[in-house]
């Protein structure tokens, strides 16, 4: 961490394993900035440390409130229908609309089926996974099967994966801060860095815990630029009850330079069980 350089030099220098800086006459009137005394790098770490608690806390406080994590495991399996509404690279153009629906029955972790569409009386794509094989297609029977790899299986259901990436940023090494805000704020912000790095920022709700806004860099969405990272927020509202787990209804993505990008949830089911028969690949 960034405290880390100037504990070791503040140790060694109060130990006396190392020697104050020397300069050559010609400097001696300059003003030279002093080493931190080891009880000043103590006490920032102290209130680092403290930061990072306070900030475990509030994310543990929003897994909560969407249910804890035994609600996420409850939705590892189910029917997931939503709207997206805006442009979406290749997506739109496929589809000549920018208001596209998708439908998804999954049971995680080896069997996800979703169907995309703008009308559904019409010819329309079908991806289905099952277990290492991903057929990619149409609701019409034609298309293939592929390999499906790591990166490429489902992990999680539309708002789902809101809890999934809360649960994430206490499992990957970063490292998390509450930025500090006046007592009367309705707002608490958690900003995660990996060593120096800052990784992305995330505001809750101080009253119901729940997450609102995530902001960090994120690629670009446009096909033209695919590999160039932007400034990405992605808002979070409406939320709704969904047997043991709270999802938001409504996530808003905007990005530097492009429209945003609107997702509706319009129907959530993890209590019915799911055929296994809609998994079946075509020949």
């Amino acid at each position: 961490m960034r405290w880390a350089n100037l504990l070791i030099a503040a140790i060694l220098i109060a130990s006396g394993c190392a020697d104050e800086p020397q300069f050559s006459s010609d400097i001696d009137d300059l003003p030279v900035a002093e080493a931190p005394t080891l009880d000043a790098v103590i006490g920032q770490i102290e209130r680092e440390t403290a930061s990072e608690t306070e900030a475990m806390r509030v994310i543990d406080e929003a897994i909560e409130a969407m249910g804890g994590l035994d609600a996420f495991q409850h939705t590892q399996q189910g029917y997931v229908k939503w709207q997206t509404i805006g442009k979406q690279p290749g997506i739109s153009k496929v589809h000549s609309s920018e208001t596209v629906t998708a439908e998804v029955y999954f049971d995680l972790p080896d069997f996800h089926r979703r169907e995309m569409y703008a009308d559904p009386t019409k010819e329309h794509g079908l991806i289905i996974t099952n277990a290492e094989t991903t057929w990619v297609g149409t609701n019409a029977g034609q298309g293939r099967r592929v390999p499906t790899s790591p990166l490429e299986m489902f992990h999680a259901p539309f708002t789902a994966a809101v809890m999934e990436s809360l649960t994430k940023l206490k499992e990957v090494p970063t490292h998390l801060f509450l930025v500090e805000s006046p007592p009367d704020d309705d707002f608490l912000v958690v900003e995660a860095y990996d060593g120096d790095e800052f990784l992305s920022e995330c505001v809750f709700d101080k009253k119901s815990h729940l997450l609102i806004e995530i902001f960090k860099l994120a690629p670009e969405m446009r096909t033209d630029r695919p590999l160039e990272m932007v400034e990405t927020v992605t808002s979070f509202s409406e939320y709704k009850q969904f047997g043991p787990v709270t999802l938001p209804t409504v996530v808003c993505v905007t990005q530097t330079d492009n429209p945003s990008l609107t997702m509706k949830l319009l129907v959530a089911d993890f209590d019915s069980p799911v055929d296994r028969k809609l998994f079946e690949l075509p020949d």
